[in-house]
């Protein structure tokens, strides 16, 4: 609970804190263009209290040293500082000067991937025109927090930059004086959480000069990212803790059981002399109060250490100008409240019955236990099969009903995380493996910022090492399915396509048809569509024309939202032929191949990126897998720590009960070994039952986790192997076993004659 939740808190601290240092804008439009003059006009609109005008322009950034293209965004500042929306923070360098135009400030992790340092130049690509810009500092940017690259879902820092140019400069370079085409803006404090209203104005009010893309800032992929990974934290910090403090209570509730029994006479002695029965209970509970104390106290330390190595995972992933790990002394102590409560409340339970004995009945022996049969008694022909190690452990297990229910409960909790811990890096490998080997099939994808015609695929097959080339024609649409509306993207695919491949999550391929819309299931839901539904989309660009379609089909993605259609259906709909917004290709590459591909890749002014798929797929296992991987071999430890603790606690307590009759087997001629088995039977016997238990309840904590890590970028399903199921059982049986290493040391150890004397 410390540690997670801390990193939680560090988390939004830092965002709060950067959003209000540089201003971070409510929403977004991009426009085709537009009269900045006119967009002036958006501030009479009710909710918007500031607006902020600018130029982006994809760039291609050409380095020598690097055979492949390299794809950024420039986004115009003003030609002076000012305190405006989106501001940047500065790193190194300066701002931009008054005596020279041709000035860049690049994006941090960028410079850093390349060495790049203020007071450098580099050569950007912009419209069409190779500029020589001077590098006069490396900055950072809230709308930039998780940075990647349009089309892909992991952070490529040397792949994708932003580079900010003067408004001046781009005005000129780009033939947009007196224009823009993106605007940010601030809303009226009521109006944040609820921006549906004045969005939808802003959309209308600059229709006629052709909007891409309107969005808030809880729909910016960012922000949104960020707060999918922070509301993810957040389940952990309450799932886990429930779990282990439900699990603690249980264990201390045994524990004051048994001391209590032992305590009996003195118990009614107290009370017998005057003794209130309040003192005597608070004596206990302090008990529980220290061990909740103490052990509050070492989580607290734990979670300090969780939190410092999360917060350094997270520099990995996001750029913050400050994230750093703090102390947070009302979360400590909340934290040891909690552990206390739960270690005294397992403690009054487990005193409460004995405190309440009069002291007469306290003062003498409890009663020998009934010696009844246990339900497997009656059937017969099955007592008279167990030989009489089993008879032993069937006996204990059911004449202790409370101990043995919670050592069941504690391996059920440990076997339901093992599962949720496993499952987890399982449902990770079946996204990877799923997107890369099932649905994207290729081995590059040339992405280019506006239609080509057909010829550039011609062009492409020409091309050595080129063994399949396939068009796709990406078109930006709003869907619009009765009050639910929504951006996305149709990608046409050629008949019979075998690049892209829409599958279930089976991984059965679905094929494209003719007419309609093969959409994302997690879309379908989302606009409340089924198959045979018609769906509205209007194209953000080109011809806004209204249509009406169907979707035909719903598949699955683990990474985007995609919604598939024929190629050339595509094309009639917007009135285009043979458009390419894309190429995949299929081939393998010798070195020199390699860099001719690139090279003539570096000679279109219109290409956007040259993706390699198995680059994509390395930056995912770096970035997410290893991370997510890292958090489930904790979780493993977690189990571990359960299924030892609870187990050991509750043989060790048997082991106390019985010394007599330990003893005596041990007179009789058992070898340690022999007796030692009888509590090995009965840990298994428990633990078996726990885990068979834990692990459908593993199952759904790990579906529920999965749907905590769905979003717009990635979506996580709930996958388990075969090999998943016995490895939980094998974990759990090196716990159990682990944990009767150290009965069994106590066994050899045992003093006959002591534990064979009678009590006076």
């Amino acid at each position: 609970m410390v540690g997670m939740t801390g990193t939680a808190i560090d988390l939004i601290s830092a965002k709060n804190s950067y959003y209000s240092t540089c201003r971070m804008a409510d929403f977004w439009v991009t426009l085709k263009k537009a009269p900045s003059a006119d967009i002036e006009n958006l501030l009479s609109i009710r909710g918007v209290s500031e607006i902020q005008t600018r130029i982006e322009y994809p760039v291609t950034v050409n380095m020598p040293e690097i055979p492949e293209p390299i794809s950024g965004l420039a986004i115009s500042l003003p030609d002076r500082p000012s305190s405006q929306i989106n501001n940047i923070l500065l790193r190194s360098g300066t701002y931009f000067t008054q005596e020279n135009r041709d000035e860049v400030i690049v994006s941090e992790k960028f410079a850093a991937a390349h060495k790049i340092v203020s007071a450098s130049f580099i050569k950007l690509v912009l419209n069409g025109q190779e500029k020589n810009l001077f590098v006069v500092g490396i900055a950072i940017s809230p709308e930039y927090i998780y940075l990647t690259q349009p089309g892909n879902a992991m952070p490529a820092p040397g792949k994708y930059g932003i580079f900010w140019i003067k408004r001046s400069f781009a005005e000129d370079i780009l033939d947009f004086h007196g224009a823009c085409n993106s605007v940010a803006g601030l809303l009226d404090h009521g109006y944040r959480l609820t921006p549906d209203l004045p969005l939808d104005e802003i959309r209308h009010a600059l229709a006629p000069y052709g909007v891409f893309n309107c969005e808030s800032l809880s729909e910016q992929s960012s922000n949104l990212t960020l707060g999918t990974e922070i509301s993810g934290i957040k389940q952990q910090a309450t799932v886990f803790p429930l779990v282990f403090l439900g699990v603690a209570a249980m264990v201390l509730n045994v524990i004051m059981l048994r001391m209590t029994e032992q305590d009996r006479v003195v118990i009614g002695t107290l009370k017998a002399i005057g003794v209130s029965t309040s003192a005597v209970m608070l004596h206990y509970i302090k008990f529980g109060a220290i061990v909740g104390l103490l052990g509050g106290i070492t989580g607290c330390l734990l979670g300090t250490w969780i939190n410092n190595a999360m917060i350094g995972m997270y520099h990995g992933l996001y750029t913050f100008p400050h994230l750093e790990s703090h102390c947070y002394p009302s979360l400590m102590i909340l934290g040891i409240v909690a552990a206390m409560l739960c270690a005294v409340l397992g403690a009054l339970r487990g005193t409460k019955r004995i405190i309440r004995l009069n002291p007469a009945e306290a003062m003498h022996p409890p009663a020998p236990p009934g010696m009844g049969k246990i339900i497997i008694e009656e059937w017969s022909w099955l007592w008279k099969k167990l030989d009489f190690r089993w008879q032993i452990v069937m006996r204990s297990l059911f004449r202790n009903p409370g101990r043995t229910a919670v050592a069941v409960c504690a391996s059920a909790m440990g076997a339901a995380i093992l599962v949720m811990a496993l499952g987890m890096n399982n449902s990770i490998m079946f996204m990877v493996k799923f997107q890369f080997e099932k649905v994207l099939r290729g081995d590059y994808t040339l992405t280019f910022r506006s239609e080509l015609d057909g010829g550039a695929l011609l062009d492409i097959k020409r091309i050595p090492g080129v063994a399949l080339a396939e068009p796709q024609m990406d078109i930006p649409c709003d869907f619009i399915s009765g009050s639910h509306r929504r951006k996305g993207v149709i990608t046409g695919l050629v008949q019979n396509a075998k690049l892209t491949v829409p599958c279930c999550i089976d991984g059965n391929p679905v094929k494209v048809p003719e007419t309609g819309l093969l959409m994302t299931r997690r879309l379908a839901e989302e606009l409340n569509l089924r198959i045979g539904d018609m769906l509205t989309i209007v194209p953000v660009k080109g011809l806004r024309k209204p249509q009406n379609i169907p979707v035909r089909g719903l598949v699955d993605s683990s990474f985007g939202i995609a919604v598939y259609a024929n190629y050339d259906y595509l094309n009639q709909l917007v009135y285009e032929e043979n458009a390419v917004s894309a190429i995949q290709l299929k081939g393998r590459f010798n070195r020199d191949e390699w860099l001719n591909l690139a090279s003539e890749a570096k000679k279109w002014p219109l290409l956007s990126s040259l993706e390699s798929m198995a680059a994509q797929k390395r930056q995912i296992n770096e970035k997410l897998v290893k991370s997510l991987q890292g958090m489930s071999f904790a979780m493993v430890l977690f189990a571990g720590v359960i299924f030892f603790g609870a187990i050991l606690n509750s043989v060790l307590i048997s082991l106390a009960e019985k010394k007599r009759e330990i003893a005596t087997f041990r007179v009789l001629g058992y070898y340690p070994l022999e007796v030692g088995s009888i509590f090995w039977r009965e840990t298994v016997s428990t633990n078996l039952i726990g885990v068979l238990a834990g692990m459908p309840l593993g199952y759904f904590l790990l579906y529920g986790m999965s749907l905590g890590f769905r979003n717009e970028v990635y979506a996580m399903y709930c996958v388990v192997d075969p090999s998943t199921w016995i490895l939980t059982v094998f974990l759990a049986f090196a716990f159990t076993f682990s944990a009767h290493l150290i009965v069994q040391n106590l066994i050899n150890k045992m003093n006959w004659s002591e534990a064979l004397q009678m009590k006076e």
